[in-house]
């Protein structure tokens, strides 16, 4: 089964998150578990980011993807589970090296452009899927990486990771002289 789990808002949403495992686990004595084709998906909310945010968390993405990758199970890194698909790897992006992929996020002249950058032909199944942003369904970003799991020190951690990368990316306009865009290194 899926558990979704309403917004959450701050350390609060947590605890709810972890009375809720508790009660799986130990009050109903429900043995959960995951398995590698189970995945946990974090969405951020991002009120109305403007175009030079997203062409920074972007960057910031495809520039700590693979070291993130190294956080979670095998199954789940490069393009080895295709509901989560690297947005490095993608079609337009595999080819070119890291600053040219930069350049590329850094040329997109609308959010169009930029969500068929990251997320070719509407696809949501990428590791950073932007799409919910392309349809107006709802403002956030989705984070597609993690494994399922039941341990809430697990889901804590990578709820908390998640949620500060984006609200960081999104702190740094890339086009804003002061605060230039995460830079790649080959």
């Amino acid at each position: 089964f899926e558990l979704v789990t309403p917004k959450l808002i701050t350390g609060n949403g947590l605890s709810l998150v972890n009375n809720a495992v508790r009660a799986l686990n130990e009050s109903l004595r429900c043995s959960v578990a995951t398995n590698a084709s189970t995945g946990f998906h974090v969405h951020v909310e991002v009120a109305n980011p403007s175009l030079a945010q997203l062409k920074s968390l972007c960057c910031a993405w495809l520039k700590y993807e693979d070291a993130l990758d190294l956080l979670v199970h095998s199954s789940r890194r490069a393009d080895a589970n295709r509901y989560c698909l690297s947005n490095r790897r993608s079609p337009s992006l595999a080819s070119r090296s890291n600053d040219e992929a930069r350049d590329l996020v850094m040329a997109c002249t609308s959010r169009a452009a930029l969500y068929e950058l990251l997320n070719p032909q509407g696809s949501r199944y990428f590791k950073l899927n932007l799409q919910n942003l392309a349809s107006g369904r709802q403002p956030t970003v989705e984070v597609r990486m993690h494994q399922g799991t039941s341990e809430y020190a697990r889901i804590g951690g990578w709820v908390r990771l998640m949620v500060h990368f984006v609200e960081h990316a999104l702190g740094k306009p890339a086009d804003d002289p002061a605060h230039p865009p995460a830079a790649f290194t080959e």
